[in-house]
Order: C-alpha cells, then structure tokens, then sequence
C-alpha cells in the first residue's frame, strides 16, 4: 500500500498538483518492526519421500495423489499446475505448455513430460471427466461463483494439512512448494549441474546464456527430469533405487 501510495503522489508532485511528497521519508521499519523472518524452505530427504509417496491417495485423497506427483516430477508452482488444460498437454511430443497467465513472470514455458510423469498426467485427465480443465472444481460453492474453473491454489495445501492433522503423514511439516526445493537439492546430489536445475525451476539464466539460449526443447533438461521421475518412481513403489547420477555415468 506504502509504495502504491508513494507512486500515486509522485506522479501528482511530476504534474505540479501538489508541492511534496507526503508518503516521502516514512519507513515500514520504524512503524511496523523488524520484518519477520522468511520461512526457510525444506527439503523431503529420501527416507521421507520413501515414507510419503507409497499409498498417497490413501494419506491427502484420491485427487491429490497424483497431483502431488505430478508437482514434485515436473518443478512447476502449485498456481502452473491448477491453472493446467488438457489442450496444452501433447502426449505424443511428451511436453505440457505452461500459459502465460498461469506464470508468476507472465512468460509461458514448456515442460518435457518423461513417459513416468505421463502416466499421472493420464490419471488426473481421467479422475477430470470431460473439464477442459486437468484438476476441475470440486467444491460446489466455488462452482457457483466461478463457474466451471479449476481447483484452487490452496487445495493441494488443505489436503497435505489434512494428513498432518489426521497424523497419516510423519515427516516434517510441508507445503507444496516445498517440492521445488526438493527437487532442487536432490538434482544437485544427481550431478545436475546448476543450470539445468535453474531451467527446470523455470528460473531465467543470467548474462548472455540467458540472453542467447531460447531453446524451447532442452535435451539436458529433459533427461535429467527422466533421472528425477524416475527417482520418485521408484520411492513411490518402495523398492531400491536405480537411478545412476549423471556424474557417473560416463563411467
């Protein structure tokens, strides 16, 4: 509000309507306190995505299991995934287009949907019926004031709170974007080098890489989310790991 303000009165002391800027020189600091500290994100280690992922239906419902997989497989924000239609979903390609109104910085990206990650993409356009949308409303009071829109952003949220609260979950406390961290962390013990990992957070490269990579497709960024699915594969499943880091692969 302070700096809404600030800019309305400085627009009107530049048209000469008023001779000072009263919002100039008040600090939030001075009226309000120190700032609250920022919640640290967290990172689900393997032993927690182990204890998570196998029966998830079972633990946050039938709708946000695979929800939940489809977050954590593709890095996208909870906002990206909601706001998700089955048009933009190219199974044959194995890609998911991203609309701009659905993107935090307003430019729309692809994904690469590995086939591990289709699969769930599949199960939620099946548990959709015939919505336009891959997660339709569900609650008939948001259906009556928005019509037939989508899921909102707090769904995923509620459900995860949900299974804290009837003590089905036991690892620490999470919320949904605490699976870009996730991932994140992990793809760095993977060997994906950092770039790749900015890439598929959807985070822009900075200097002249940024400026000059404009790749839609990104191989590299494709294998390493078949690397990360398959990863949350085999947790889901429970059964050991395969997953060779690419470090090592060339070995």
């Amino acid at each position: 509000m302070l700096v809404s303000m600030k800019k309305v009165f400085d627009h009107a002391f530049g048209k000469r309507i008023i001779d000072v800027n009263p919002a100039f020189g008040i600090d939030l600091k001075a009226l309000m306190g120190k700032r609250p500290p920022v919640r640290k994100r967290l990172m689900l280690t393997e032993g927690e995505l182990r204890a998570l992922l196998p029966g998830i239906d079972d633990k946050i419902g039938r709708g946000n299991g695979p929800m939940l997989h489809v977050l954590l497989a593709t890095w996208v924000r909870t906002n990206e995934l909601v706001m998700a239609k089955k048009a933009l979903v190219d199974v044959r390609r194995g890609s998911w287009y991203v609309q701009e109104e659905a993107v935090k910085t307003r430019d729309g990206f692809l994904v690469p949907l590995v086939p591990i990650v289709t699969a769930w993409v599949k199960e939620l356009n099946a548990l959709s019926g015939d919505s336009e949308w891959r997660l339709p409303v569900r609650i008939g009071k948001r259906r009556n004031r928005l019509g037939e829109t989508h899921v909102g952003n707090t769904t995923l949220w509620a459900a995860i709170a949900r299974g804290f609260e009837r003590s089905r979950l036991t690892m620490p406390y999470f919320t949904p974007h605490d699976t870009r961290s996730t991932a994140k962390s992990h793809m760095r013990n993977m060997g994906i080098s950092k770039e790749i990992s900015e890439l598929a957070l959807n985070h822009a490269l900075k200097g002249m890489e940024g400026i000059y990579d404009v790749r839609e497709e990104i191989p590299e960024r494709r294998e390493a989310m078949e690397l990360w699915a398959q990863f949350i594969a085999d947790c889901s499943k429970g059964g050991e790991s395969n997953v060779i880091p690419m470090n090592r692969k060339a070995g």
